[in-house]
């Protein structure tokens, strides 16, 4: 599918094996649906049990966009690996004229 090629893409930029590249297929985890923190967390139990991460990226407690879904994640990943050893970076939420200022932003951002 072309939003998991997007992704291994994106890996592969980052320097990340793409064998580390998960999609998951659950019912419960469909776009239009609502997810729920719990399930996230067990998908991503379970993948950091099989990759064994150093670092993970996720959303804040915003979820950037303020997408259900996108605070859904950031939730499940911070009870996942809560007091692990991976490490949890998150992509911080900013106010929508900042969000849409683009160059203009390193204003704000130094």
């Amino acid at each position: 599918k072309q939003w998991y090629q997007r992704r291994v893409r994106a890996a592969r930029k980052l320097g990340i094996p793409t064998e580390n590249v998960k999609c998951v297929d659950r019912a419960d985890l469909q776009d239009g649906a609502q997810w729920s923190p719990g399930a996230v967390a067990e998908e991503v139990e379970r993948y950091v049990k099989e990759v064994d991460p150093e670092l993970m990226i996720t959303f804040d407690e915003e979820g950037v966009s303020g997408h259900h879904n996108h605070i859904s994640v950031s939730q499940g990943v911070r009870k996942a690996v809560v007091g692990d050893h991976v490490l949890v970076y998150q992509l911080e939420s900013v106010p929508l004229l900042r969000k849409y200022s683009s160059f203009l932003d390193c204003f704000w951002s130094s």
